[in-house]
């Protein structure tokens, strides 16, 4: 009797089975996780089709809470196994902004007969057959599917044959479970996991978008992570296996980062940055709240404590020597030592780094920087140290030629880290695990994340990300009616106006950088009638910063490392006619008096790092200030007039200001405060005030009053750029929606 089977479908050597999901190439199985043979099954099922991300992650992952990265992470998973078996062809490909297509030509395949006795035997072994499932990591029943070509040889006289392989599988897969079992904290027996984009999981731990600087006790129960929500920021704990969360410090309005359990688990330690200034204060509070305890301060950044929980690490800078300093001591702050220095040009990388203690609290590893000048230019070398606790001893770690590291944790054995780094300058931080000594690194993540921040959990078995994104857009806020904004842009990834935004003299346009990334920006423009986009530059892998109109109104200066040093550049309108506008390396920040007659620019690098300014129209360059930090902005209306970003090196405890100075005379005349002023400012056209953010709420200044005034606040966006219209009627506006979620990746054990 016949028995069409059509679920079969055949592709070059390859043939799927859509009922079963299940692929083999040649009559050998092809091992892949179950959810990537399903992905594969949606995609032909869909052939010649374009098939969105949403629509994949909704029929393959519809029970499941999960981030896009793991659709990449199964495409890179099937294309891998096809490249392995010789096939080069472009099966699956990528159609950007819109979804994957799978191209191949598809045949199907039908069997006439199936005996009886293939049948109950085929049964058998499904029923009976168990294996490691890598997608979801535990034990499970799985079909064993025929062969694409369903051979017709006799079931019955093969049975015993068959039984027997299958009783030697189930033998060899229970050692497998039995070996790979947990063994506790002992450290001579670390499990040995296989590090590759195909073996992790990714599982969803919060689904707010508002959850940050996650971290996870010991025993993997719970979580704790900083919420940001309606301007504020607290503490929440999360009891893992019930999802059940407790508030334990309170929202407020200073930000809170940096939690580390305690070794019993039984308190938490956060830093917290009060006043706004970049020392934090750390903190020790029970798991479940109640009274906080000052344990330090003066502490910059983030901090760790060591595997024993008897120590602390953190840095600390000296604004009088412009040193930081690596400090260790106890977890209840005492007994503080300096264990290693750094000053300029040798620098400790500190803003989102953890020094993170080795499993017998002797080394740390940090991330440091050296800046080297040649042929003319100025550079820094990003690499990993490793610091002797005891003796402040410090030896350059080993690794491949990464565009930059940024944050090592030491594996259980101290053989390994996992790392994230950005492989090159067009790339976003992935995670890596990299050998010590020789250097030789494996690549664990492969996808669209950025993987801003992460920690091992103790066992090393599982890492705890931080998946933020912070696409940025740009809107108009009337100023004679705050209340009406209008959305210009609708990116979802990338950040528009972050790095850079600026009118044009008419007031038709916004010229803007678009940026993947900070070392992966270009410069466009945005007609405001037509809506039309204009990109302007074509310059992959650099930086692009502050844009400024020149007084002409067909040209524009802007500051850029397209050269692989700061430079400040000239371009016209529709990008063409570029030229380097400056003989000068390393400055940045172009800003025009309003006479027209003097160029302002910040020099970056010794000798007279600081503020120089030289006339448009050519002419020696001449020191105006130095410490000038960060935003320069001159008045509109009176050309010896500035505000800038300054930096006090006689002031302890919060040297960041912001300052109103004479450029003629070359001296300070208000400070206005870092607390009221953000690092982007504009003037109103009069001259007579500032515009700035803080956070969602546009702000203004009088420079003859005290009181700010709130103009209007963007609901969930943080005003991370600004600049007002030539006839001041008119804010520009680069709001940036920053959402974080807590992921946990589980690194499956080696096969």
């Amino acid at each position: 009797m016949g028995n069409e089977i059509n679920n079969l479908k055949a592709f070059g050597e390859f043939v799927v089975d859509t009922d079963k999901k299940l692929l083999w190439y040649e009559n050998e199985p092809v091992k892949l996780p179950l959810k990537a043979v399903e992905l594969l099954c949606v995609l032909i099922e869909h052939r010649g089709e374009v098939v969105s991300k949403e629509e994949l992650l909704d029929k393959v992952w519809q029970d499941s809470f999960v981030e896009e990265g793991i659709l990449s992470q199964n495409i890179y998973r099937l294309r891998k196994a096809f490249k392995k078996y010789g096939n080069e062809d472009d099966l699956i490909q990528t159609v950007p902004r819109r979804g994957y297509r799978f191209s191949g030509e598809i045949n199907e395949i039908f069997e006439e007969e199936i005996s009886i006795e293939r049948t109950t035997l085929e049964k058998k072994i499904i029923a009976e057959k168990i294996t490691f499932d890598e997608e979801n990591a535990e034990i499970r029943k799985v079909q064993t599917q025929p062969r694409n070509t369903l051979p017709s040889y006799n079931f019955r006289k093969n049975a015993l044959a068959f039984l027997a392989i299958v009783l030697l599988s189930l033998t060899a897969i229970g050692a497998t479970v039995w070996y790979w079992k947990p063994n506790g904290d002992n450290q001579s027996s670390d499990k040995k996991f296989k590090f590759s984009p195909e073996s992790i999981d990714f599982s969803r731990l919060t689904n707010s978008g508002k959850a940050f600087f996650p971290s996870i006790s010991r025993d993997k129960q719970n979580l704790a992570y900083v919420k940001f929500d309606d301007e504020k920021w607290s503490v929440v704990l999360q009891h893992i296996p019930t999802k059940s969360e407790t508030v334990i410090v309170k929202p407020q309005k200073y930000e809170l980062r940096s939690l580390n359990f305690s070794a019993d688990g039984n308190y938490i330690y956060y830093a917290a940055r009060e006043e706004e200034n970049p020392e934090s204060t750390i903190y020790q509070i029970p798991i479940y709240g109640g009274t906080k305890r000052k344990i330090q301060t003066r502490v910059r950044h983030h901090f760790s404590i060591s595997k024993s929980g008897e120590k602390m690490a953190y840095f600390r800078f000296d604004t009088k020597t412009n040193e930081t300093h690596l400090i260790v001591a106890n977890i209840d702050g005492t007994n503080e030592k300096i264990i290693n220095t750094r000053k300029p040009s040798e620098y400790f990388r500190v803003w989102g780094r953890y020094p993170d203690w080795s499993y017998d609290d002797k080394k740390l590893v940090v991330t440091a920087y050296s800046r080297n000048s040649k042929d003319n230019k100025t550079f820094d070398e990003d690499y990993f140290l490793e610091i002797d606790v005891e003796t402040g001893r410090e030896k350059k770690i080993k690794t491949p030629d990464w565009e930059k590291p940024f944050q090592a944790f030491w594996q259980k054995n101290g053989k390994g880290f996992i790392v994230s780094v950005k492989e090159n300058s067009s790339n976003i931080r992935q995670l890596w695990h990299l050998e010590y000594p020789s250097g030789k690194a494996t690549r664990i993540t492969n996808d669209t994340n950025h993987y801003y921040e992460f920690k091992p959990t103790f066992d090393f078995e599982e890492i705890i990300v931080m998946n933020r994104k912070t696409p940025a857009n740009l809107f108009l806020i009337n100023l004679e009616n705050s209340e009406k904004i209008e959305q210009l842009t609708k990116e979802t990834t990338l950040a528009n106006g972050y790095l850079g935004l600026s009118w044009t003299k008419d007031g038709e346009n916004l010229v803007y950088v678009k940026s993947e990334s900070s070392t992966n920006a270009e410069i466009w423009k945005l007609n405001l009638e037509s809506k039309e986009q204009q990109q302007l530059t074509f310059d992959k892998g650099v930086t692009v910063g502050k844009i400024e109109m020149m007084p002409d109104g067909k040209s524009m200066l802007f500051d850029s490392d397209r050269e692989g040093n700061w430079h400040i550049w000239q371009m016209d309108l529709d990008g063409r006619n570029l030229k380097k506008y400056l003989d000068e390396n390393s400055v940045m920040r172009p800003e025009i008096t309003a006479d027209n007659r003097f160029l302002l620019y910040r020099r970056v690098a010794e000798p007279q790092n600081g503020l120089k300014k030289v006339l448009l129209n050519g002419g020696e360059k001449e020191f105006v200030m130095k410490n000038i930090a960060t935003v320069i902005e001159t008045s509109p209306t009176d050309s010896d007039v500035a505000v800038a970003g300054y930096y006090d090196p006689n002031e302890e405890k919060n040297p960041w200001k912001c300052i109103v100075f004479s450029i003629n005379e070359k001296r300070i005349t208000k400070d206005l405060g870092f607390v009221k002023i953000q690092p982007t400012f504009d003037w109103a056209s009069d001259g007579k005030g500032i515009y700035f953010p803080s956070l969602s709420r546009l702000m203004y200044l009088p420079l003859d009053k005290e009181e700010t005034k709130e103009i209007t606040k963007l609901k969930d966006l943080r005003i991370v750029n600004l600049s007002v219209s030539p006839d001041g009627k008119t804010v520009a506006i680069a709001g940036e929606n920053r959402t974080s979620n807590v992921l946990r990746v589980t690194v499956n054990p080696a096969k």
